[in-house]
């Protein structure tokens, strides 16, 4: 722990603000991992460091960066039950009207759900409460800085980024568009998920041997791969 405050004070010297707190941020989670015990523990005074730091910096997260250092803003749309990305967009200026607008095109032409789970995002104002009136979906609001009961939304926006935005340059708010709508084919019809059974959010039949050789469809500009059977 005095390492840890040691480098602090030391990068507090230096003048940009945030690579601080995620330098702070990096460094205690060595730490945690740096325990003797093989599984270390996440103690009261560790979650206690995580409840202060985020209460200082909304940093952890970071919405995605373009090449002309504007900030991006996404909105996605996560069915739960088959977790298909039923809408997505991307903008420099989220507002709430901008998000009702978002909520509104999500079930344009799909039966809206009943039931809409949420956080407690700032831009969910008034504009937001009356789309969702409009639609007749009940919200159903986490709890204050619990993103762990929005687990299903919080990992495909990891996700998103993981296997996706991290390796992309992004331009615009419509190069984003579309390399998100090249990775949707992919997340949608190819990545399976474990709590799926192995399948695919639109599904994908399993592929007997006699339908021929492995054969291999570059996907997302070559980022994933689709994999399957056909005649030679």
């Amino acid at each position: 722990m005095l390492t840890l405050l040691f480098h602090t004070l030391r990068d507090l010297l230096r003048p940009r603000h945030d690579p601080i707190i995620e330098n702070l941020a990096l460094r205690q989670q060595i730490l945690v991992l740096q325990h003797t015990n093989p599984k270390p523990p996440f103690r009261n005074r560790d979650r206690a460091f995580w409840i202060a730091l985020c209460q200082w910096w909304d940093g952890w997260r970071r919405p995605v960066p373009t090449v002309t250092f504007r900030t991006l803003y996404f909105f996605v749309a996560l069915s739960l039950d088959r977790r298909r990305i039923v809408h997505f967009n991307v903008t420099t200026h989220p507002t709430a009207e901008w998000t009702a607008l978002q909520l509104r095109r999500a079930f344009m032409f799909d039966a809206a759900p009943r039931f809409l789970l949420r956080d407690h995002d700032k831009i969910d104002g008034d504009a937001v409460v009356a789309a969702l009136d409009e639609l007749d979906i009940e919200q159903v609001v986490t709890a204050v800085r619990c993103p762990w009961q929005n687990g299903y939304c919080e990992r495909v926006v990891g996700t998103l980024k993981r296997e996706c935005l991290n390796h992309m340059i992004v331009f615009n708010e419509a190069h984003a568009r579309r390399i998100l709508r090249g990775y949707l084919e992919y997340y949608h019809g190819s990545r399976t998920h474990l709590g799926l059974g192995k399948d695919a959010p639109d599904g994908r039949a399993v592929e007997p041997a006699e339908l021929g050789p492995v054969r291999r469809r570059v996907m997302v500009g070559g980022l994933h791969s689709r994999y399957y059977r056909a005649a030679a």
